[in-house]
């Protein structure tokens, strides 16, 4: 079952029509406040304008959270009284970020555990990119050569159709980058403990958001950070970063200098293919691999859903899908650079 039938919402969608058709899934249905969504979902898919509605006629065997992140905590809560009051938990898996700040962490997390999320519930965060076979590429370099990541260079950006309501770039795209390296350290056999947010620069802007669906959902006051530059050392690495839903064309890279000086390069969704480079110490080009991303099953969020139905049938988590404590690494992280109040650099744990 699909609660939120928005842009993410319809991208999961597809992705899980794609597994019924392969038989993996056996039903659909989907959640929505607004009518018009809920209009030609498909042969057999069954939508509702109420989560709780919706719970009690399907009891989902999983659930996919793709409502605006601002709503995350009470959809969550909504499906924990739901499994406390029928003594049975859906798998839970939800759009990143899991919320907007660390303030709500700490308590859903407690009920996420109290039900048994995490542990004997599958419960699991889409944090795509990690799917990307050039991430695989990477981890794989890294572990058999044995390397260590000395630095990283983070660039983010595309131009955002002013479609939806938005708490700014660094909840919905910068997220992408930071989790993706964090994902490579830990895959490394890094133990991510610790952060310093060394400096960072914003720029906000209403012209990224739909108006009317910004005030209804965030308040009049609230203008969305629409660029940052940032900079982090996280275990001691250093991360550098830019971010920007102001820009074109759309650039998604990643380069990350190791120890020796050699230099891996992840370029994402460029002209519908993944690259994977890898220079020399000297700057030498030495290897290139392209992926194609042309057929559905190279979709990325189609390979996320196919492995959070595995994680559902067998309860074991796949690596490359973020877990609880992933996604509340990511929270904390974005989080500062949405703070003004920082006086820099300033270290946390994470």
């Amino acid at each position: 079952m699909v609660v939120g039938c928005g842009q993410m919402g319809k991208a999961h969608l597809s992705g899980l029509q794609l597994l019924k058709n392969e038989g993996k899934v056996d039903s659909l249905a989907v959640v929505d406040n607004d009518p018009s969504r809920l209009v030609s979902l498909g042969e057999g898919v069954r939508g509702y304008n109420s989560l709780e509605a919706a719970l009690e006629t399907e009891n989902p065997e999983l659930i996919v959270l793709a409502t605006n992140t601002a709503v995350h905590g009470q959809n969550i809560k909504t499906i924990l009284d739901y499994a406390l009051q029928n003594g049975t938990s859906p798998s839970l898996f939800v759009e990143k970020p899991f919320v907007e700040s660390s303030a709500e962490v700490e308590k859903l997390r407690l009920e996420l555990e109290h039900v048994g999320y995490g542990t004997t519930v599958p419960l699991a965060f889409a944090y795509l990119i990690r799917f990307s076979p050039v991430v695989e590429d990477a981890i794989l370099y890294l572990n058999q050569t044995s390397s260590q990541i000395q630095s990283a260079d983070i660039f983010w950006q595309k131009k955002r159709k002013p479609e939806r309501p938005s708490a700014g770039i660094h909840i919905d795209e910068t997220t992408h980058g930071i989790d993706t390296f964090c994902y490579l350290l830990e895959s490394s056999g890094r133990k991510i403990t610790s952060a310093v947010l060394e400096d960072k620069k914003t720029d906000y802007d209403l012209s990224i958001v739909h108006a009317e669906a910004q005030q209804r959902l965030y308040g009049e006051t609230h203008v969305p950070m629409a660029r940052v530059r940032y900079r982090f050392s996280i275990d001691g690495v250093s991360l550098s970063g830019f971010s920007s839903f102001l820009d074109e064309p759309q650039r998604r890279e990643m380069k990350l200098t190791l120890v020796d000086n050699s230099v891996l390069s992840l370029s994402f969704d460029t002209q519908k293919k993944d690259i994977f480079q890898r220079y020399s110490p000297q700057g030498e080009l030495v290897e290139t691999k392209e992926y194609s991303l042309d057929t559905p099953q190279s979709n990325r969020v189609y390979q996320e859903l196919g492995a959070m139905v595995e994680y559902h049938q067998t309860k074991v988590r796949p690596q490359n899908l973020a877990g609880l404590e992933d996604a509340i690494r990511d929270v904390t992280v974005t989080e500062m650079l949405g703070r003004e109040d920082l006086v820099l650099p300033y270290r946390f744990n994470v």
